[in-house]
């Protein structure tokens, strides 16, 4: 039989295995389950798949996704819509339908699709990340 590599992830159903295997054939992944190729991504290469994977299915909505995960976060800290000048004296239903928060969401939703495409190659995306979140503090 064929084990699943992380098998206290909850994997029982068979299906669910086998479509992880032809996946895993296919990608030329091999899985080591709690084996990390770099200290700074601590995701082994199962968990970096189906991040990257997921990621997939969530960019193919990405203007819908980036609205509704900014309106969230707008929703979740209600503080920091201070930080836009656009969005400071709009009401919440003005927010809503704010072609500016359409515009962050996406830029938000751009940024991960850069990082989570460039998990390979973090000597790259680190640096910009961090010039990114510098700006962000300022």
């Amino acid at each position: 039989s064929i084990e699943a590599p992380c098998p206290d992830m909850g994997w029982t159903e068979s299906r669910h295995r086998q479509r992880y295997i032809s996946e895993l054939k296919t990608s030329n992944i091999s899985a080591h389950c709690g084996v990390y190729r770099d200290a700074r991504l601590p995701l082994d290469d199962w968990q970096k798949f189906y991040l990257q994977k997921s990621w997939k299915t969530i960019a193919r909505n990405l203007d819908k996704a980036a609205i509704v995960m900014f309106l969230k976060l707008l929703h979740d800290n209600p503080d920091i819509k201070a930080n836009w000048k656009e969005l400071r004296d709009l009401s919440e239903a003005d927010v809503m339908t704010s072609p500016y928060v359409k515009y962050l969401g996406e830029r938000m939703f751009d940024t991960l699709d850069l990082s989570i495409d460039s998990l390979d190659n973090l000597d790259n995306i680190i640096p910009i990340l961090k010039k990114l979140g510098q700006m962000h503090a300022e």
